[in-house]
């Protein structure tokens, strides 16, 4: 209130992170010398507990493709017409084969490795698989990945393919064998690998799997044209202030990686490879991001808040 600000901002708002890049990267592409900034701030990571100040060490890429597979004209009696082909049948073995991502050949390529310091860092910093098991809501099973390796080294690069959106014909389709089944193909992307590339191996590998149920052909279309992943750095000064105001409002700080997607990361570090990006934490793990029931840490919106103004004295007084 009258004080004035310790450094230049320049802030844009961003609404198109579950939709495409179409007009951010438009805008970024037009307005690229204009956006430019010493660093970009971006208030979307996850903090490791309501209490920890927390910088985003990574992101993944997403691809996703829609796998269709029609076999009737339209749903038929299962009893009358019980050995007619069942397309959900058809498509659960199609779904069955995804289970190993690193047997898809040419999935793997182009995946970044890790440094011994990031690694080293992550290992230390990661919760228990028990915590994020308790986290998640696991009911049952095991997680995904070696379990002698910790929870944030599998989430920085163990292989992700999840079904998404699996349909079998019309809702509530009553006692019959319905005429289509279909599901969203979701693939989370390691630093590195290529969006187009990762697309195109694993449409291959589908469209050639041998013995698929009945016979049935199976159709494979991509959503969109994917997105990359992202890695920080955080030994970049800019980051290394950021961490400092952190420690000073939160009293504790810590790094994690998300396998969430912000697709215009990769843009604005291609567009702009002098700008530091710094990904602080502002949602809590129990905020159920995405869910029907979304919620905010009012104390860790404060603190994230009050980091950022301990960022911008810091610098603006150098």
């Amino acid at each position: 209130f009258g004080d004035k600000l310790p450094v230049n901002v320049k802030i844009l708002f961003e609404g198109e992170e579950e939709y495409g890049l179409d007009n951010i990267l438009l805008l970024l592409r037009q307005e690229a010398e204009e956006l430019n900034a010493h660093a970009l701030i971006v208030m979307d990571g996850t903090n490791t507990d309501a209490h920890t100040g927390t910088l985003t060490t990574s992101t993944r890429g997403l691809v996703n493709l829609t796998v269709s597979i029609k076999a009737l004209e339209k749903p038929q009696h299962s009893g009358s017409y019980c050995v007619a082909p069942d397309p959900a049948m058809a498509l659960a073995y199609v779904i069955n084969s995804l289970r190993y991502p690193r047997d898809i050949p040419g999935f793997m390529d182009d995946c970044e490795k890790m440094d011994p310091q990031e690694r080293m860092l992550l290992r230390n910093a990661s919760q228990t698989a028990e915590a994020f098991m308790k986290e998640a809501g696991v009911l049952q099973g095991t997680l995904r990945g070696d379990a002698d390796t910790s929870i944030y080294e599998r989430i920085v690069e163990e292989p992700s393919i999840s079904i998404h959106n699996m349909n079998s014909g019309q809702p509530n389709g009553g006692n019959t064998i319905q005429d289509s089944a279909s599901c969203t193909v979701g693939i989370r992307l390691t630093s590195g690998q290529i969006p187009k590339k990762v697309e195109e191996a694993v449409t291959k590998y589908i469209k050639e799997l041998k013995d698929i149920p009945y016979g049935l052909s199976v159709d494979v279309k991509p959503d969109d044209d994917g997105c990359w992943g992202w890695k920080a750095d955080l030994t970049k000064p800019y980051s290394q202030e950021y961490l400092n105001a952190m420690k000073d409002v939160f009293g504790k700080i810590a790094a994690r990686p998300t396998g969430g997607t912000i697709p215009m990361l990769h843009e604005c570090r291609q567009l702009l490879p002098d700008m530091e990006i710094i990904m602080p934490g502002v949602e809590d793990p129990e905020c159920s991001a995405h869910s029907h029931n979304e919620s905010q840490h009012k104390g860790l919106l404060l603190n994230s808040i009050n980091s950022l103004i301990a960022f911008m004295n810091k610098v603006g007084s150098k």
